[in-house]
C-alpha cells in the first residue's frame, strides 16, 4: 500500500512465490487480478486539507496532526519486523494499527463535519479505490480481515515452553 501511495515499486516478493499465477487469477469485483488492480490504480495527488489552512494555525490541531502523523510512520517502520516478533508483540501491533487507523478517522471526520477536506481528494481517494475494484466499505473490510488475519496467525503460534 505504501508503495502504491509514493508511486514506487513494489519489493520482490519471497521465493516460492509464484507471480505468474497471482497475475493470472481474477480475484477482484470486476475480474481483475491484485496484481493488475495495483499496477493500474489512480493516484492520489490532491491533499485532504486543500483551502483548512487556517485550522493548522491553532496548536492543538497542528500538534495532534503532528503526533499522528509521526505515530503513524512508526508503527509502519516498526512493523517491517512483524515476523520477527513473538505471538503477543504481533497482537499488540495489529491493536496499536487499529488505534491509529481510528485516530485518522477521527481526525478525518472532524475536518469533514466543518466542511474542509478538500473534495478533490474525497473524490481522488474514491477514484483510486475504484480502480482497485473497492468501494470505502471493501476497503475497510479488507482492513478488518486483514487485521484479523493476522490476529488468528499470531494466536497460532505455539508459545514457547
Amino acid at each position: 500500500m505504501r508503495c502504491i501511495g509514493t508511486n514506487t515499486p513494489p519489493p520482490l516478493p519471497p521465493p516460492g512465490i509464484d507471480l505468474e499465477k497471482i497475475m493470472e487469477k481474477g480475484s477482484g469485483k470486476d475480474g481483475k487480478s491484485p496484481m493488475s488492480a495495483m499496477v493500474t490504480a489512480q493516484t492520489i495527488t490532491s491533499s485532504p486539507f486543500t483551502g483548512a489552512e487556517s485550522a493548522f494555525d491553532s496548536k492543538i490541531v497542528k500538534d495532534e496532526y503532528e503526533a499522528l502523523s509521526r505515530d503513524h510512520m512508526q508503527i509502519i517502520e516498526f512493523g517491517g519486523n512483524f515476523g520477527s516478533f513473538d505471538r503477543l508483540g504481533k497482537i499488540a501491533f495489529v491493536n496499536q494499527l487499529e488505534q491509529i487507523e481510528e485516530r485518522w478517522d477521527v481526525f478525518l471526520a472532524r475536518f469533514s463535519l466543518m466542511g474542509m477536506l478538500d473534495p478533490t481528494f474525497a473524490e481522488e481517494s474514491a477514484e483510486f479505490l475504484k480502480s482497485l475494484g473497492m468501494d470505502e466499505g471493501d476497503f475497510r473490510l479488507f482492513l478488518k480481515r486483514a487485521h484479523q488475519m493476522m490476529r488468528d496467525d499470531a494466536e497460532g503460534e505455539i508459545l514457547p515452553t
